[in-house]
């Protein structure tokens, strides 16, 4: 690569020697491509500098090239270069680091960045080129986004708990209606007090479970190691009556210790088993709970013999509201958006598909070491 270059095409075509095709078809891509497209020396000075980076950083080439291109960067980011260059130098490549740029005009601009070695005819590397995608209007969409889920979620607490308590004073008051008057008004009456205290029931689930949601994604988390074999007896326990009123055989093979915040993983443990007890085979139903070691992380897999999940509902279960067997079957369809909700705030990912010959399978997977949420 000669310093004293004009254009993209001088260092690529000694990337291409003996290939004068290739050469050219590479020179035609950077050329026409929107990303920011350069390469420097090792001290930084810039040898190339492509359509792309003049659209994105406002410089010609002719401006730009002989310049070094600290130019761009603030004194943080003149240091974060500088170790981007150092790595380049040892022959590593980066991969879409975000960081920012300062553009011809003055404005400072988000861009995802790679970096890769270039080297001579010999094999030695003699620079870097680099490769910028302008995420300016993406990262504000994404701030505004996130904004806006933020006062959603804010939203659904502060309402969630402001009706919880009016609606506990109706569901009082309704109680006391039932058991003074039932049986002493005529059969309609007695059918709709019974309408009114099912749908103050119904709504209180509902209400809980929406508080219960807002709260997993505003709890402060505080990893430590967690023995997932007693979280899974201290869920047993708690789910006692609603597995002696289905007849559920729970069968638990060993489970290990993780790193996580004891309570999400109880709270995900206990909608998982209850789903598969309410979901289970009508006349016996069984729920197999079992960990799976992968790569870095541990596989919770939950399992039960009910009528399975299609393939096209895999995801729309994990949804807020969802009820896919409709109201004949108690619950708010949030049990398992908790679930989802829960483990992506541990770095973790759910999902589920059919098990064999029937039932369906949820699978946790919750990462073997703590990282940033």
């Amino acid at each position: 690569m000669s310093a004293g270059g004009t254009d993209a095409d001088d260092s690529i075509a000694a990337a291409g020697e003996g290939e004068p095709e290739a050469a050219e078809l590479l020179a035609a891509v950077v050329r026409s491509s929107a990303d920011a497209i350069l390469t420097m020396d090792l001290s930084g000075v810039i040898t190339s500098w492509n359509g792309g980076a003049e659209r994105v950083y406002g410089y010609t080439a002719q401006e730009a090239i002989g310049r070094s291109a600290m130019m761009l960067l603030d004194d943080e980011r003149r240091r974060e270069m500088q170790g981007v260059l150092a790595q380049v130098a040892e022959g590593e490549a980066i991969h879409e680091l975000q960081t920012q740029r300062i553009v011809k005009s003055g404005e400072t601009i988000m861009v995802s960045l790679s970096a890769s070695p270039v080297r001579d005819r010999s094999g030695n590397i003699v620079g870097a080129a680099t490769v910028a995608r302008d995420m300016t209007g993406r990262a504000l969409i994404e701030d505004e986004l996130r904004r806006s889920n933020q006062d959603l979620e804010q939203f659904a607490y502060v309402a969630s708990h402001d009706l919880s308590e009016p609606l506990r004073v109706i569901a009082g008051f309704v109680d006391l209606l039932a058991r003074r008057y039932r049986g002493r008004l005529d059969e309609d009456a007695d059918r709709f007090i019974d309408f009114i205290v099912s749908g103050v029931e119904r709504m209180q689930t509902l209400i809980d479970d929406l508080l219960l949601y807002s709260r997993a994604g505003r709890a402060q988390i505080d990893r430590s190691p967690v023995d997932v074999g007693a979280v899974v007896r201290d869920v047993l326990w708690a789910l006692g009556p609603q597995i002696r009123a289905a007849g559920a055989d729970v069968d638990v093979g060993e489970l290990p210790t993780v790193m996580a915040e004891k309570s999400m993983l109880r709270q995900i443990f206990q909608n998982l088993v209850s789903n598969a007890i309410k979901f289970g085979d009508a006349g016996r139903p069984w729920v197999r709970i079992r960990a799976l070691r992968e790569a870095g992380a541990w596989l919770f897999e939950v399992e039960d013999n009910g009528d399975g999940i299609e393939p096209r509902h895999a995801q729309r279960v994990f949804e807020m509201f969802q009820r896919l067997h409709g109201r004949e079957v108690p619950g708010s369809g949030m049990g398992l958006a908790i679930v989802k909700r829960l483990t992506e705030r541990l770095g973790g990912r759910v999902d589920v598909r059919l098990a064999q010959p029937k039932g369906s399978i949820f699978s946790v997977t919750i990462p073997d070491r703590a990282r940033p949420l």
